[in-house]
């Protein structure tokens, strides 16, 4: 006992089960929250339970995995920079509400004010209009809950910026387990590399300068925004000051899926709640998982050995409770009739419109180019390729968040292989030319991080205005189309989730 108080911890393990359980356990605490918050304790204990077991089994599974795979270590003097470097982001980001906030912190303080103010469900009564709150809540629910305890929709606020805080963290040590990050100067330029990760999109700016004339040149994300094209791919930063609850535990799930690709038995349990965390996302890794899938195939030659794998006790039960639930919540939204400007259209690139395409997907072709030599028999890498070759021909909601966020697992991707080919490549050349496109896409990045930088407060700036998303929860209202239709389920009578499944209807 002696010897063991006395012992010097120096360095911790990042590659091995205390990753994987604080991961998990991160990912499936909102999950829990929202089961027994929402649901009727007959549907959310046993489904609950359920996640528990299968994340025993899946953790027994990784255990194993792990047998030969030699250690990955962060100095603790590393790991408490890292802990205080990331606070310090989610204080310049707005994340704890202590900074002037990007545009979309009107939906996310909104969000986290209604779920620590109203009941769980969340109902709302607008003129006549009754709604129940149906959207991505994973990244809410924890902070939300803490506010609810102790009846603050202010301590919800800040609380969020210190659980995603933590998010990041895990997902920053998951990025240093795939890249191999094992000595503190590899860790440091993977982390930067992580933060300011962008496509070139002034490269694309400045060719759509030249070729399509109204293209304007700035250090802004958008390539292209008007009524026929609106085409984004978010760098790491511009998703961390915008749509943070959508990337941080995709980043997370990836960074175990990376190094487990084949666990096809477990996919379900890994996976599924990324479409409570990001739908988007969750259509992006949907992809790769198919495609694994079939590649483990062609590896066996054994149909029925996969088809056992997918069809697996823990894939099914999970799939047909946890995704029964989650689908049927979504669905009360989804089968909303709603403008056809914010359902799924093909996007054309007829005649000179193929030059708005072209300049777009130059953007990351650079990146594409230099990462062939080391990840040519990478999988991933095609994958992501292919995605985001695909993507431009797709437009959902009305800002086109379907582009925007179905790229953040292959973009995810992208920045993984960089930092991998950065810090092991022997060519001069191949790292020069990595890093003058590191330096062309890091601009949007800084631009953004500069914005935040330069809104830095101590004053608790949140805490003076009132959100809720009550006041947009009426189809009849003047308001843009998206205000009014993606947080809500309508037609409460007509939705199955709300007739059979929730703890408490809104006249009850």
């Amino acid at each position: 006992m002696k010897e063991f108080l006395n012992t010097k911890i120096d360095k911790i393990r990042i590659n091995g089960t205390g990753f994987f359980l604080c991961a998990m356990s991160y990912i499936y605490i909102s999950i829990i929250i929202f089961l027994i918050g929402w649901t009727k304790y007959i549907i959310s204990i046993p489904v609950s339970i359920i996640l528990i077991i299968a994340i025993y089994k899946y953790y027994k599974k990784y255990k194993k995995n792990l047998e030969n795979v030699e250690p990955i270590y962060i100095d603790i003097k590393m790991l408490i920079a890292l802990c205080i470097t990331l606070f310090i982001l989610s204080w310049i980001l707005g994340w704890t509400g202590f900074a002037r906030q990007a545009g979309d912190y009107i939906k996310h303080n909104s969000v986290l004010s209604d779920l620590t103010n109203n009941t769980w469900p969340v109902y709302y009564e607008n003129n006549g209009e009754s709604s129940m709150l149906t959207y991505y809540l994973g990244q809410y629910i924890m902070p939300a809950f803490i506010g609810k305890i102790f009846s603050s929709a202010n301590l919800s606020l800040f609380f969020n910026g210190i659980w995603a805080a933590f998010g990041l963290l895990l997902a920053t040590l998951g990025i240093f387990k795939v890249t191999k990050a094992n000595t503190t100067s590899k860790q440091i330029i993977a982390l930067c590399i992580s933060l300011f990760f962008s496509t070139c999109v002034i490269l694309s700016q400045a060719l759509g300068k030249i070729f399509i004339k109204d293209i304007p040149i700035s250090a802004g994300e958008w390539f292209m925004y008007n009524d026929e094209f609106r085409l984004q791919y978010s760098s790491n930063m511009t998703l961390l000051r915008w749509v943070f609850p959508q990337c941080i535990v995709p980043w997370i799930t990836f960074s175990i899926l990376y190094d487990n690709k084949f666990d096809i038995e477990h996919y379900v349990i890994l996976c599924l709640p990324m479409l409570f965390y990001s739908s988007f996302s969750f259509v992006g890794m949907i992809i790769f998982l198919f495609v694994m899938a079939i590649i483990y195939t062609i590896k066996n030659k054994d149909i029925k050995l996969v088809l056992k794998k997918i069809f697996s006790l823990s894939n099914v039960i999970v799939g047909l409770t946890l995704g029964g639930v989650l689908l049927l919540y979504f669905l009360g939204n989804l089968l909303v009739p709603k403008p056809d400007n914010i359902g799924l259209q093909l996007v054309e690139y007829s005649g000179t419109n193929i030059l708005v395409y072209i300049c777009f997907i130059i953007s990351f072709l650079p990146y594409t180019i230099v990462l062939f030599k080391e990840n040519k028999n990478n999988a991933f890498y095609w994958i992501a390729t292919v995605l985001l070759l695909v993507l431009p021909f797709f437009k959902m909601g009305l800002n086109n968040d379907l582009c925007m966020r179905a790229s953040i697992i292959p973009l995810f991707v992208y920045t993984i292989l960089t930092i991998k080919t950065l810090i092991n490549e022997k060519s001069k050349i191949y790292t020069i030319a990595l890093l003058v496109i590191l330096v062309i896409g890091s601009i949007s990045s800084i631009a953004e991080f500069y914005i935040s930088l330069g809104n830095m407060s101590l004053e608790f700036i949140v805490g003076k205005t009132k959100y809720t998303l009550e006041e947009y929860a009426n189809r009849n209202l003047n308001i843009p189309d998206d205000e009014k239709y993606n947080y809500y389920t309508y037609d409460l009578d007509s939705s199955i989730f709300y007739k059979f499944l929730v703890k408490e209807q809104i006249n009850e």
